[in-house]
């Protein structure tokens, strides 16, 4: 079977500069640009190991919300798609020396 690839639109939000948590959405599609029902997304802090999934919704948004400040790495999941990975997102306050954007 011919394996395509997602696309996501990330999108790192975090409320105020004194935030404290923050979140991690977005929207998958496939190349396309058909939206993606029901992919596992999986967003893992780097630094603590902490793992949260979400499903995408009919419309292929997703939401994972009340995130620490710290780096990501978002890993997306569907089938009849390769599995779409990304390390490096930052979010909230400054990136660690050498990990700018």
């Amino acid at each position: 079977m011919k394996q395509r690839i997602l696309l996501v639109a990330a999108f790192l939000v975090c409320l105020g500069a004194q935030a404290q948590e923050g979140a991690i959405s977005g929207v998958v599609t496939d190349p396309s640009g058909a939206v993606t029902p029901e992919a596992e997304v999986t967003i893992t802090n780097t630094g603590t190991g902490q793992v949260r999934t979400a499903k995408t919704s009919d419309q292929g948004h997703y939401v994972v919300p009340s995130l620490r400040p710290g780096e990501y790495s978002l890993r997306v999941r569907a089938p009849g798609f390769k599995i779409y990975s990304r390390n490096r997102h930052h979010l909230g306050g400054r990136p660690a020396p050498g990990r700018e954007r």
